[in-house]
């Protein structure tokens, strides 16, 4: 069994990713962003899938999935992201999180914070299976464009 000690501060990985597909239920991201006033009383659902790189002292390699939106009607936006991991060296790593998304100052960038936690049976990164991982970053909604950095919790 492999064993790596990691102490509650430490810094995982950092992603930067890019929307590659918005599925849309009724009412488009873009609208909602651009006019709250349109956002329906029952809230709105928005997968946004994506793609990137991640990067660390201990993991590295690309990241893919899609985070199943839920816009609340108070602005805020309710993460639930599932995504595989797939190292440099060819071994896949489930990933799930979720958190939320708060507005800025700027109706273009949103703030993210994340719980989450990953999973393999591979040997050689069994002991992702141990942490508990607390994420913090912004989303570039114009550009599609999401960075976040997780630390161990």
């Amino acid at each position: 069994m492999s064993t790596i000690n990691i102490s509650v501060t430490d810094h995982l990985y950092d992603v930067t990713a890019h929307f590659t597909n918005v599925i849309e239920f009724g009412i488009g991201l873009q609208d909602l962003l651009s006019d709250p006033g349109k956002m329906p009383p029952e809230g709105a659902r928005i997968d946004v899938e994506f793609e990137g790189k991640i990067s660390g002292s201990k993991i590295n390699g690309t990241v893919k999935g899609t985070d199943y939106l839920y816009m609340r009607p108070d602005g805020y936006l309710r993460l639930h992201i599932h995504a595989v991991v797939t190292t440099d060296d060819g071994k896949n790593i489930s990933f799930f999180g979720d958190g939320i998304s708060t507005p800025t100052d700027n109706p273009d960038i949103v703030n993210l914070k994340e719980n989450a936690t990953l999973l393999t049976a591979d040997p050689a990164y069994k002991w992702v299976n141990q942490l508990q991982i607390w994420a913090q970053g912004s989303v570039v909604m114009s550009k599609g464009e999401i960075k976040v950095s997780g630390y161990a919790a």
